[in-house]
């Protein structure tokens, strides 16, 4: 009999045996398939494969109509209709909203003047008696806007702000006044005191402009503030609850009075200065006996330079020959001995 313990060392010896065994069979069937593997692929080889080319074919459907049910398609006639509808109702729509907006216009003249007629300028250019009948008209516009008078077309509306801005319009207009009127006439008065200045200028700076033209233009200054000062004069004797005598567009210069005189003003700044006067030509004759002249001058003028030059340069050369000589004497005073010497 074998013992137990050398039964088991001998079957643990097979198995690992074994084991090893397999482990060899793996790597060399492994590189057995590594080296079929390689030697596939060198042996592989590009092949060409042709495209295969599409076909496109058109074919027109036919279709057929089938209703279903019992609606029925839309005809033109039924679509005209339905335009020619549609019409109508936009033009209701234009003629309510034309007709809420002159409404609207009419209440909101009559709340906004209703408040400015309280205000302090408003009483000094208005009396008593025409506020109290604004006020009287503006109520009874109100009843009529909330009674008789609220579904009417636009033309009534119109109508009725038309006939009361015919009694507020006066006083806005001298309310309006009495603020740019003292502005206008300083403007005014302002222009032509530049221009006189002007004038005054161009007597001396501006020849081409003629002395009859610059009178021209200041009689019209005259003539403007003479008319000035007569209607300032009236509009002082005038209440602020009367009419103005004049206007504060009468002094503009597009269309007002001024306008005269702003028009010729600029007409003489564009006036060009004259062109300075040509020389007179001299004739050929003169010319040459110019030309000699000139030439003859010119001759005596370098022999005077001449002489005088030489006159210099000999003057120079005997201050050097005098230099040279007393030069030589210090010289020969110099080699000789001194009396320590001898």
């Amino acid at each position: 009999m074998v013992p137990a313990n050398e039964t088991e060392a001998e079957a643990e010896a097979e198995g690992e045996a074994a084991a090893a065994a397999a482990e060899a069979e793996e790597v060399v069937d492994a590189n057995a398939t590594n080296a079929t593997n390689a030697t596939n692929a060198t042996k592989m080889v590009k092949v060409a494969v042709p495209k295969e080319r599409k076909t496109v074919s058109h074919v027109t459907l036919k279709v057929k109509q089938t209703i279903h049910g019992t609606c029925s398609p839309l005809s033109r006639e039924i679509v005209t209709e339905c335009i020619e509808r549609n019409e109508v109702l936009l033009a209701d729509e234009r003629r309510r909203r034309t007709n809420a907006e002159a409404k609207n216009a009419l209440e909101s003249f009559v709340i906004d003047t209703r408040d400015k007629m309280s205000d302090e300028a408003m009483e000094q250019v208005s009396t008593e008696e025409e506020r109290e009948t604004l006020r009287a008209q503006f109520d009874e516009i109100e009843d009529w806007l909330y009674g008789d008078g609220a579904g009417l077309e636009a033309k009534e509306y119109v109508k009725r702000k038309k006939e009361v801005s015919g009694l507020t319009s006066p006083i806005f207009l001298r309310l309006s006044e009495m603020e740019a009127r003292p502005k206008a006439v300083a403007a005014a008065r302002d222009a032509v005191n530049w221009t006189m200045t002007l004038l005054e200028t161009w007597a001396t700076e501006r020849p081409e402009v003629t002395a009859e033209e610059r009178n021209k233009v200041a009689e019209m200054c005259a003539n403007f503030t003479e008319w000035l000062d007569g209607v300032e004069e009236e509009q002082e004797k005038l209440p602020l609850t009367a009419p103005p005598a004049f206007l504060s567009s009468a002094l503009d210069k597009d269309g007002g009075k001024l306008a005269p005189i702003e028009l010729e003003i600029r007409k003489l700044i564009r006036k060009p200065k004259p062109k300075p006067p040509k020389l007179p030509k001299k004739n050929g004759t003169d010319a040459n006996a110019t030309d000699a002249n000139a030439t003859d001058a010119t001759g005596d003028a370098a022999s005077s330079s001449g002489a005088g030059e030489a006159e210099a340069e000999a003057a120079t050369g005997e201050a050097a020959a005098e230099e040279g000589t007393a030069a030589a004497e210090e010289g020969s005073e110099e080699d000789l001995p001194k009396h320590d010497e001898l």
